[in-house]
């Protein structure tokens, strides 16, 4: 795949000029919206790409939000030879306002929002298309490859493996957090509204949220293929933790209670989802957030968004644990097989915040139980059996994070020779 990304544009974009000739007599199938900021390293590998997809009815609208660097030229560099390439200029609004206005000009029956950092597999635009077959479907969905910041695949995989409805998934977590690895029907964005240009983050989650809740039975897919690479820079999310923290919360809020956007939802979900449940989802989203801060080394800040909770509600000690640590690994750009390179150094940093928190939740033994099981998630506590049985499993299957998690723990218990550990 390296060798790919390295190679010159413009040889391979002329490759494909004949073909784009007969394509541009008709409309697109498929619209690919891009959003550029300050993305001129990463840019070329998303546009190059779409130039290898099995699918070639589509177009590409890369949308200039006032960026400061080279990301409009290079896109013109791509629409002078391939015409199904198009820049869109607007002042700076933000990833969810450029995407609107990508929108806005799309001609495709179906949409893909593909991020700059990112780029989609030669199969991605077939299989998701084929999968929104039929009048009823409205939505497919794939699994997504994180990736080095350098563009180098990790056996890392997310997205959702489709065993319950759609939107119950995403009322659980942002399962979807990579806009690529989704396919809509353009009607149904017609039906519940655009991205919320008001969420700096999460906005992605919030629109799957709203498609979802429209969703009936068979209405949306599940594809058991990873169709796009994420590329691991989780510097913003880590700098404007607090801004993280409010829009998600306040996504995970709108997904339990009723929507007023969506006028027509699936009956299943016009209340949204048990609201009994909002205050430990919200719980684990902060710790989320938390471990962010706490592993680019600001604890400080992480302690600062404990407070955002009063009362704490109960935490199950293993749940607290994953999102600390599938937090950490992330903004390290690791991959939770990753974890035990990082345990040894933010193992203190983590007792620290966790002390806090168990003082705010007013749960004794809470910290050393949530850190024992932080220790049990990360790949230290398997040496023996790591290389040999985890690395080749989850090379073969895909594998999302949760399950990822469920078999590192499973497999510390193996080593440890207690299986009923808690």
């Amino acid at each position: 795949m390296a060798q790919f990304w390295d190679s010159d544009s413009r040889a391979i974009i002329q490759l494909h000029n004949a073909r784009t000739h007969m394509l541009l007599q008709s409309s697109p199938r498929i619209s690919v919206i891009t959003p550029a900021y300050r993305s001129q390293d990463t840019l070329p590998a998303a546009l190059l790409s779409l130039l290898a997809q099995n699918e070639s009815r589509w177009e590409s609208i890369v949308v200039d939000d006032g960026s400061p660097d080279e990301s409009a030229r290079i896109v013109e560099r791509f629409a002078r030879d391939d015409g199904r390439f198009r820049l869109v200029r607007q002042e700076n609004a933000g990833a969810c306002a450029a995407r609107n206005t990508g929108l806005a000009v799309a001609r495709g029956t179906f949409v893909v929002f593909l991020d700059a950092d990112d780029w989609l597999e030669p199969h991605a635009l077939a299989v998701l298309s084929d999968a929104c077959k039929g009048r009823r479907r409205i939505a497919a969905h794939g699994l997504f490859r994180y990736a080095k910041p350098e563009g180098k695949p990790t056996l890392w995989t997310g997205g959702n493996p489709g065993g319950k409805p759609l939107f119950t998934a995403l009322a659980s977590s942002n399962i979807l957090s990579v806009p690529s690895c989704v396919m809509l029907r353009r009607s149904v964005l017609d039906e519940v509204g655009a991205f919320d240009p008001s969420l700096a983050h999460c906005g992605d989650w919030d629109l799957w949220g709203r498609v979802a809740r429209v969703a009936g039975p068979g209405q949306t897919q599940y594809v058991d293929r990873c169709v796009t690479g994420y590329r691991m820079r989780p510097t913003s999310l880590s700098r404007s933790p607090q801004t993280l923290l409010r829009d998600g919360t306040e996504v995970l809020r709108r997904l339990h209670s009723p929507d007023p956007r969506v006028k027509r939802p699936a009956h299943a979900f016009a209340a949204g989802d048990d609201p009994s449940e909002l205050p430990a989802r919200t719980a684990g989203f902060t710790l989320y957030a938390a471990g962010l801060s706490l592993a680019m080394g600001d604890g400080a800040k992480a302690e600062s968004l404990l407070d955002s909770i009063d009362p704490w509600p109960a935490l199950i000690p293993t749940d607290a644990a994953g999102y600390l640590l599938y937090a950490m690994c992330f903004a390290r750009c690791h991959s939770p097989r990753e974890a035990g390179v990082l345990w040894p150094e933010l193992r203190e940093p983590a007792r620290e915040l966790l002390e806090k928190l168990e003082s705010r939740s007013r749960k004794p033994g809470l910290a050393e139980k949530v850190l024992n099981a932080m220790s049990e998630l990360s790949d230290a506590a398997i040496p023996r059996v790591w290389r040999q049985v985890v690395e080749p499993v989850i090379a073969t299957r895909s594998c999302t994070d949760t399950l990822a998690f469920e078999y590192l723990r499973n497999l510390a218990r193996m080593d440890h020779g207690n299986w009923a550990a808690g």
